[in-house]
């Protein structure tokens, strides 16, 4: 095998042929696919410097083989076009534990407020009042609006009786009137439940429901207030004749 036939051979896609490999110093680098190389590297290298998660694929020149083959004209400098893409999104850490507020979640990707079961007098009375001091139920309720406004002035009410960062929250209204604002995943037991027994058992002492409105899959739930403590907080201090008189009174209410 002559050299011009290695040379010839150093033109083609494999580069250098068999015997070629076996005489590395007779085989010539192809100066024009060297060039292409270099120019496809130094593109790839500038793309990735603008965005270190670029999709390479994507802003590989499609033509690369033919030019590789020299059956298209090599580009001129400056002009090959590599694809842009957007640089990735930031990458925003969570807040930290015990940082993290549910109303303000809430207020930040608050949709267009749902009523599922009718407000009552006391809480359309309530929501009213933190948009107007005297503006009226129907201008309330007839705009979804200034209903999503009220509840956004509500959230931001600092008397809090229980929060989750992540479960969701229970206001004072004031003194007769609560609400509570958690995510339902469109499960309204809750609200059904304190309707069964408003209507069904009135004296068993539960919350009686006012108003339930949805947010996506916020539940806004209103309700009375009923100012006491949690049984749990304060089971451990009870006496045995406490904790038996309870027991009573509970067996007196579910067992009717």
């Amino acid at each position: 095998m002559d050299v011009d036939q290695s040379r010839s051979n150093s033109d083609s896609d494999s580069g250098a042929s068999f015997d070629s490999l076996d005489f590395p110093e007779l085989v010539k680098p192809n100066a024009r696919i060297v060039k292409l190389n270099q120019e496809v590297i130094d593109g790839l290298q500038a793309a990735l410097k603008h965005n270190p998660e670029m999709n390479l694929l994507a802003i590989f020149p499609k033509d690369y083989n033919e030019r590789r083959r020299g059956k298209r004209k090599a580009t001129a400098p400056g002009e090959i076009r590599y694809k842009k893409l957007p640089p990735p999104p930031p990458i925003r850490p969570p807040a930290p534990l015990g940082q993290r507020d549910f109303c303000v979640d809430v207020i930040a990707l608050s949709k267009t407020p749902i009523v599922i079961h009718s407000l009552s007098d006391e809480a359309s009375a309530f929501l009213a009042s933190l948009l107007e001091p005297h503006a009226s139920f129907k201008t309330l309720l007839d705009s979804p609006e200034n209903l999503k406004e009220a509840i956004k002035q509500m959230l931001a009410q600092p008397e809090k009786l229980w929060e989750d960062p992540i479960r969701g929250v229970v206001l004072k209204c004031n003194d007769n009137l609560a609400v509570k604002v958690v995510r339902g995943y469109n499960d309204p037991t809750e609200y059904t439940s304190m309707q069964y027994l408003a209507e069904h058992a009135p004296d068993i002492p539960a919350p009686k429901p006012h108003g339930f409105i949805k947010l996506d899959t916020i539940h806004v739930i209103f309700m009375t207030f009923i100012p006491s403590v949690t049984l749990e907080k304060v089971w451990a201090d009870l006496t045995d004749r406490n904790k038996t008189s309870i027991q009573h009174e509970l067996n007196k209410i579910f067992l009717k």
